[in-house]
């Protein structure tokens, strides 16, 4: 742990700023003291998701949390970004302690080997698949890594129970926790333990749904929880210390089993209305522009009565640009003349239009 003069950096004269007639311990500082401090900023690890401490990631069976956490291990290792966020790159320690170093190389490959090449560069991420339970001389494994590997900035532990013994007694899970919080605070290191969520329906509130007892809530410095929706993709709540509580829409690449952050235009690709479907349809077997009005292209395209009504196919086409754009390749545009609206459809390799 650091003491009282290391945690100080250019430190205004605290004798001046001391009363003299107020006597403090080792440790202990005034509110004064702490204001005249020049206290260097709390250090991300990962940009409002990871800072020193320990941190929960916590989910059901075979939700992804091995691959979600090997990602994450990965980028801060090559410092790349994760999900979107910024990473502090540095060394990472993983240990994957329910797999076999075949199971790692097959994960390892599937996520960032393509066409016979790697995609970034792994030599700054190091993997054991056995570890020391924390009252057998875990921090000291660590501590022996650290003096090799200066620059280490997470460990991962997957799984939570390999290590700490999980419990629902509250002072033996807060005990546990808080060693592992100390060493991290004091190295400027980061655990991040994979645990898994507790059996049967979900709470209203996510992070209810770890297993263990509420100590455990308490004594991590945050808690991402892995959510499976009935859609197939999947919600990644985030709440932590000095960190904006977050909730993040993921879906899981089927190629190369990597985590993505759904965005706006793929969550509206995944619900195409059919109107915006058939006109797409339509204009890929035409190959070619067409402008008329809403009446005119119902008289076109008959199948869009099923669906879609005269009054309403414009505002349904404005809504869906970047759908008609991305998917099918057409732009679309709206003017009006003096007798009727226009609606306007062009392919992106040509400027034709009927």
């Amino acid at each position: 742990m650091q003491t009282k003069t290391q945690g100080m950096r250019n430190v205004v004269d605290i004798a001046s700023v001391r009363k003299a007639n107020v006597v403090t311990s080792e440790g202990v500082f005034s509110g004064a003291e702490i204001l005249a401090m020049d206290l260097p900023p709390i250090s991300h690890i990962v940009s409002d998701m990871l800072t020193s401490g320990v941190y929960m990631l916590s989910g059901s069976p075979k939700v992804g949390k091995s691959f979600l956490a090997l990602d994450m291990a990965v980028s801060i290792s090559t410092g790349c970004e994760f999900l979107g966020h910024r990473v502090t790159q540095g060394t990472v320690l993983f240990f994957g302690l329910e797999d076999t170093i075949q199971t790692i190389s097959q994960r390892l490959r599937m996520l960032y080997l393509h066409d016979g090449e790697t995609e970034c560069l792994l030599d700054n991420i190091f993997f054991e698949t056995s570890a020391p339970r924390l009252e057998d001389g875990f921090l000291e494994h660590i501590e022996n890594f650290k003096r090799l590997h200066h620059n280490l900035r997470v460990v991962v532990i997957d799984t939570m129970q390999m290590v700490v013994k999980v419990a629902k007694d509250y002072q033996l899970m807060s005990e546990q926790i808080g060693e592992l919080k100390r060493f991290g605070d004091e190295y400027g290191v980061s655990f991040i333990l994979v645990h898994h969520n507790r059996k049967g329906k979900k709470t209203g509130d996510p992070f209810d749904m770890m297993l263990g007892s509420v100590g455990t809530r308490g004594a991590v410095t945050g808690s991402m929880v892995m959510l499976k929706l009935d859609s197939g993709l999947v919600e990644l709540h985030i709440e932590g210390k000095n960190i904006q509580s977050d909730k993040l829409l993921l879906r899981c690449d089927n190629g190369s089993r990597r985590w993505l952050v759904c965005d706006e235009l793929f969550l509206a690709m995944q619900s195409i209305p059919p109107a915006v479907q058939i006109i797409g349809e339509f204009m890929s077997e035409r190959k070619a522009g067409w402008q008329g009005s809403a009446r005119e292209l119902i008289a076109e395209i008959p199948r869009l009565k099923t669906c879609v009504r005269e009054n309403t196919i414009t505002k349904v086409l404005q809504n869906n640009i970047k759908i008609l754009e991305l998917r099918y390749g057409i732009n679309f545009k709206c003017s009006r003349n003096r007798e009727k609206r226009l609606l306007a459809f062009t392919l992106n390799d040509t400027d034709e239009s009927d």
